[in-house]
């Protein structure tokens, strides 16, 4: 048939949208080739008119063809939807009923497409007829598929089918043509739109955003497990009542598994171990699994923290730089988000660096991505109470009250007692961590002794070595700092040889409050005090001002390093560094080397407040923090560290 010469072979429905769309350009073409032919010839013959009268025909059969390949369509569609065995047995049934049909209608159209081929179009378009319409200005009226019709005629086809499939071929040339420009500017777009995303999220990064997190040592083994799963064994050598593990892991569970509880409150004296535990349960896999473990918790849910550091640099003691991290997180790796806030935010496309961010702007950006998507969230935030005194607490609290308004929202907060803090947040979840590390603090503390004794040889009695691990269970009130203090301090003694009465004698004469501990440390230095007191004076007073400086001119990238301290002491090495003597430049080895005396001079005169953290494998690039920001408390606060 003619169907079955035009169009491939397919499934039903498709065969019959094939069809059906021929017969549409068939009686298209035809019509155009009538009018075009009416307008060379002002008057008929009687041979033209019969030839017009054939022409109508089979347009007729070509429509009614058609409508009868539509209702099927329409079936098929209809059918498509449907599942039900019966509806396709009536489906079937009344599609065999219409076959008879459309065969009929079908062998009437082959009758009148041969007549076409063989008289009807010789006679309305003869060869002659479609050259000359060529070059009359009405061809140049008709469409470009009826111009090719006629050119292809006029050239000696008269095959309807051939026409119509060289036709087809042109047009599938010129669509995949069109296709091919379309991909090529879809793609373009596509890159340009990866630019935009990466020079965002670079945007919102600044270089010490993850260094208060990265400080942060991680958890001895086997400790803060219990906040999941309870003590894993009952220390008789402790006094903690394990009634407090099973309080606090049914207290953390409990809001874990409750979407309807906002917020979970972390608090404890200095240095009792709350940013230590706040990394554990952001990096603890039970974490996730405890926030998506009720039948009415999400199950996409995105977890995203943020340390606050008082003792850093201005980004990182600030509002506006945990905003920026906290949207960064959002936006890092998720194409879609980072799309959101470009197709919302236009000026944002021009920003190239956390400075060009406002808070205001930044707090838009964060509600936008909270508010719209369809994931939960769960933030945990350590350092309240670090805040920069120029947010203060108050703005910092109306941040968080704002964030966890949201009914996917979870926060878990950290934070001293400070009475603010404690006004806001005392009425949410709690745990103080030093009614709760006792037996942490036992694990860490035999683990330590333990292999420093083997070490040595030393041969202690289990009741000398219990005895001395409890001593510092009791006198450590929870807090881990002067654990690894007095540790330390018993580990030094045990490499001098210092018998078990000497090490007790050791921890008595610890000051168990850390500002003591520390004016302790500073005394114990007896006659090398007076050496060493100058020294230690300078250093201590430089890096207190480089963390000053870097608030207003360097804040983010500066810190303090051995070789600023080396630059700001020998005015020799500053000359040379600044080219204003004849001496040559330092050599990378003579850098490496004085950085590294620098280091130990720090090491030996600053107390152990100091803590030196070397990144690079030459030894070259270090960093000075102070081990806690009690130490650096102390230096500015108490009257004894502002002597000092």
């Amino acid at each position: 048939s003619w169907a079955s010469s035009t169009v491939p072979q397919q499934q039903p429905g498709d065969s019959a949208a094939s069809l059906a769309n021929s017969m549409s350009n068939l009686t298209a073409i035809i019509e155009d080739i009538k009018t075009a032919v009416d307008s060379t010839s002002p008057s008929l013959s009687p041979n033209d008119k019969r030839m017009l009268e054939i022409a109508q025909d089979c347009k007729k059969a070509a429509l009614d063809l058609q409508d009868e390949v539509n209702k099927y369509l329409g079936a098929v569609s209809s059918a498509k939807g449907r599942r039900i065995k019966s509806f396709w047995v009536a489906f079937e049934s009344r599609a065999r009923s219409r076959a008879k049909l459309v065969d009929k209608l079908e062998k009437r159209l082959q009758t009148h497409q041969n007549t076409l081929e063989t008289e009807l179009l010789v006679k309305i378009c003869s060869k002659a007829d479609a050259a000359r319409l060529c070059q009359q200005d009405e061809f140049k009226k008709l469409d470009d598929t009826s111009r090719d019709f006629v050119k292809r005629f006029s050239d000696g086809e008269t095959r309807v089918a051939a026409l119509l499939v060289q036709h087809s071929e042109s047009v599938k040339v010129h669509v995949t043509k069109e296709t091919t420009a379309v991909k090529d500017h879809d793609s373009s777009l596509r890159q340009d739109m990866e630019k935009k995303r990466e020079r965002l999220v670079k945007s919102l990064k600044y270089p010490t955003m993850n260094d208060r997190r990265n400080q942060i040592v991680d958890p001895h083994a086997k400790t803060f497990k219990w906040i999941f799963t309870g003590p894993l064994v009952a220390h008789s050598d402790t006094d903690t009542d394990s009634d407090s593990w099973e309080e606090a892991r049914g207290r953390f569970s409990a809001w874990l598994r409750d979407p309807t509880q906002p917020l979970f409150w972390v608090t404890g004296k200095p240095g009792s171990g709350k940013s230590t535990l706040v990394k554990f349960l952001v990096d603890d896999p039970r974490t996730r699994a405890g926030l998506t473990s009720s039948e009415s918790a999400p199950r996409d849910i995105v977890i995203l923290s943020h340390f606050i550091w008082s003792a850093g640099q201005a980004m990182e003691r600030s509002v506006r730089g945990m905003l920026c991290s906290l949207v960064y997180q959002l936006i890092d790796e998720n194409d879609p988000m980072g799309d959101r806030v470009l197709e919302k935010f236009p000026k944002t496309k021009a920003k190239d660096s956390c400075s060009d961010w406002s808070e205001k702007e930044l707090r838009s950006v964060l509600r936008l991505l909270l508010g719209d998507s369809s994931k939960a969230f769960c933030f945990f935030i350590d350092g309240l109470d670090e805040i920069s005194e120029t947010d203060g607490q108050l703005k910092l609290i109306e941040l968080i009250r704002e964030m966890r308004a949201g009914s996917n929202m979870k926060m878990c907060v950290s934070s001293r007692p400070e009475p603010i803090l404690k006004k806001h947040l005392g009425v949410f979840p709690t745990i103080r961590m030093q009614d709760l590390t006792e037996a942490d603090i036992f694990k860490f503390t035999s683990s330590l002794l333990q292999r420093k004794l083997l070490d040595n040889s030393i041969d202690l009695s289990t009741t000398e070595y219990k005895t001395l691990v409890r001593e510092v269970c009791r006198i450590a009130e929870g807090v881990f700092l002067w654990v690894v203090l007095a540790v330390r301090n018993l580990l030094v003694g045990i490499e001098k040889g210092d018998e078990m009465q000497q090490l007790e004698r050791r921890l008595e004469l610890m000051p168990s409050e850390l500002k003591d501990l520390y004016r302790a440390m500073w005394i114990r230095l007896g006659a090398e005090k007076q050496i060493y007191q100058e020294d230690a004076a300078t250093y201590f007073n430089l890096i207190l001002l480089f963390n000053d400086i870097s608030d207003t001119l360097l804040e983010e990238s500066s810190f303090s390093t051995p070789l600023q301290l080396l630059l700001a002491t020998d005015s020799n090495l500053a000359d040379r560094a600044l080219l204003t003597t004849p001496e040559p430049l330092p050599s990378d080895d003579e850098l490496r080397t004085l950085a590294n005396k620098m280091a130990h001079r720090v090491e030996t005169r600053c107390l152990g407040l100091l803590d030196i953290k070397t990144w690079d494998t030459s030894q070259y690039e270090m960093k000075l923090e102070f081990i806690h920001r009690s130490a650096k408390e102390f230096l500015e606060t108490d009257a004894d560290g502002r002597a000092l």
